[in-house]
């Protein structure tokens, strides 16, 4: 998963079955995901669901590479052997297009409070929903987080996190040195690169009601070119390239979480996805050091400046069996579940729910300062942060490929980003966007 980023993949598998259990028949569905942390550990829930529900589920889970293009394939083919399956939300209008997901509208007014979405953070229902319909519920609530260590900011005399990108860049230099970076982001085309830049965009682009994403205005031309894009271009070029580990330009995320786990790193910018694992002894040498924020909104974008990615869990509406899919789908989202996981010492970013998030804040698993982050970033995402279409890892690839050579010294930060308004600007006017 990652944000959300990561574009994970599975292989076109298996059906929904009918199996005996205990002299009855059970009803049978399946669920299509990936294998990772929140994943995994919602497979140990099912056995509880099985026996409260009757319902038998098949979780087909693998690993989270070309994911997305398999599932759309299926997809494509009316393919009918899963019930549910968990994607990014980016991709919703995609799979809208393709008369492949059922609105879950009526599903959510008939059902109990195990749906209950004014509890969940209303910014991660809208990411899911698309022209006035419900479309998923979210897996779980991704936001921009900046984590970082304590101990290296507090030797340096740096009493807490920055409140500013320009405070972010002082800090960075600071406390950068043989021993440890400054700061890390995701860096490559494949990790992809363009999800940290995404996130700073948002602080540089000024908001507008109108907008078709970040990044966009209001007539699907690109912004990358706007004085405030030169300026996060250059400010991403700072962090990385003068304050980021030897060898940035290769680093996914993996090698940025590794570094903050073992010491060796002052400030990690991605997702929220991460705070279970860092918080983890048996990986992290810093569970005691960690701390987490969300750097709050300028001026120009006061409350739509952080980036969300989560990943939704849908109906497949060519599934046979929806009513049951429809009961996984609460039971998954629901208040025990979400509860439980934290208490597992599992995945944070999973508790989407404001009621969780409140009772379980200054837990072991869930520290204060984790829980105001995500409080915080969810009250400020910007729902629509990509454009809802179709070509949108088309479009966002070329911010990708520029951040990549501004680190790599391929090209200046202005170069960069003026090829890739370019190249956007052709997508979008051989799509249709731009008459």
């Amino acid at each position: 998963m990652r944000g959300a980023v990561a574009l994970v993949a599975i292989v076109v598998l298996a059906a929904c079955q009918t199996g005996q259990s205990g002299g009855g028949t059970k009803e049978s569905i399946t669920m299509w995901g990936t294998s990772n942390t929140l994943n995994d550990y919602w497979a140990t829930t099912l056995g509880d669901f099985e026996a409260k529900s009757g319902i038998k589920v098949n979780y087909l889970r693998v690993p989270e590479d070309g994911y997305n293009t398999k599932l759309q394939t299926a997809l494509t083919a009316k393919d009918s052997s899963f019930d549910v399956f968990i994607a990014y939300y980016g991709l919703l209008p995609a799979f809208k297009s393709m008369g492949a997901i059922a609105p879950l509208d009526s599903l959510i007014s008939q059902s109990s409070a195990g749906a209950d979405l004014a509890d969940i953070a209303p910014r991660l229902v809208a990411a899911c929903t698309y022209k006035g319909s419900v479309y998923c519920i979210p897996q779980f609530g991704d936001t921009t987080m900046l984590y970082y260590n304590k101990k290296i900011l507090g030797d340096a005399g740096i009493n807490g996190p920055p409140k500013s990108w320009d405070e972010l860049v002082a800090d960075a230099a600071k406390v950068h040195n043989a021993s440890h970076a400054g700061f890390c982001a995701r860096s490559t085309v494949d990790s992809p690169s363009w999800f940290p830049g995404a996130m700073m965009l948002q602080y540089f682009l000024p908001y507008s009601s109108q907008n078709m994403a970040s990044f966009l205005d209001d007539k699907w031309h690109p912004l990358l070119t706007t004085p405030e894009a030169f300026a996060m271009a250059s400010t991403y070029q700072k962090l990385l390239k003068q304050y980021g580990p030897n060898g940035i330009a290769s680093y996914g995320f993996q090698e940025c979480e590794h570094d903050f786990q073992q010491g060796k790193l002052a400030f990690f910018l991605d997702a929220s996805d991460f705070s279970g694992e860092i918080l983890d002894p048996s990986k992290s040498t810093v569970v005691n050091q960690v701390g987490f924020a969300t750097i709050p909104c300028p001026a120009s974008n006061s409350a739509h400046c952080t980036l969300t990615a989560p990943w939704g869990i849908f109906i497949n509406q060519n599934g046979k069996h929806s009513a049951a899919g429809w009961k996984l789908i609460q039971w998954l989202s629901s208040k025990d579940i979400q509860t439980k996981s934290v208490k597992d010492g599992q995945f944070a970013p999973a508790v989407t729910r404001n009621s969780v998030l409140t009772a379980l804040s200054g837990s072991k698993q869930l520290p204060t300062d984790l829980a105001n982050a995500l409080q915080q970033g969810y009250s400020t995402v910007d729902p629509l942060a990509f454009p809802q279409i179709p070509e949108v890892f088309d479009v966002l690839n070329p911010l990708s490929v520029a951040l990549s050579k501004i680190l790599s010294g391929q090209a200046s930060s202005t170069k960069a980003f003026t090829d890739a308004n370019s190249q956007m600007t052709d997508i979008l006017k051989k799509a249709g966007y731009i008459t």
